[in-house]
């Protein structure tokens, strides 16, 4: 019975890991598109809406592990501060690399 309640916890907590992703990847899609505009960029069907894309998954997937996995239904461990700090750097060069791929 108690595999059974770990099953149901874990499929709880990536259904909320899925609604947080689409939430926060469209509020940062939308926010990024509107700051990329305001340059003169357009990456709408290009490799760096690609990039954009998977920078906003990176960002979303650091913030979920460290914030809200601790409230959840499966009580994981948080990245450490190097980790998180590292892919945050890679997201935030995906950010800035992403309008020479227009």
């Amino acid at each position: 019975m108690k595999h059974f309640w770990s099953g149901i916890r874990f499929s709880l907590e990536f259904i909320r890991f899925i609604v947080i992703l689409i939430l926060l990847g469209s509020l940062l899609g939308g926010m990024s598109k509107l700051i990329y505009k305001m340059f003169g960029f357009n990456l709408d069907h290009t490799i760096g809406g690609w990039i954009v894309g998977c920078a906003i998954l990176i960002s979303v997937t650091v913030f979920y592990k460290n914030r809200f996995q601790k409230s959840g239904f499966y009580k994981g461990q948080p990245l450490s501060p190097t980790i998180s700090k590292t892919f945050l750097f890679v997201s935030l060069m995906m950010f800035i690399i992403a309008p020479f791929f227009s």
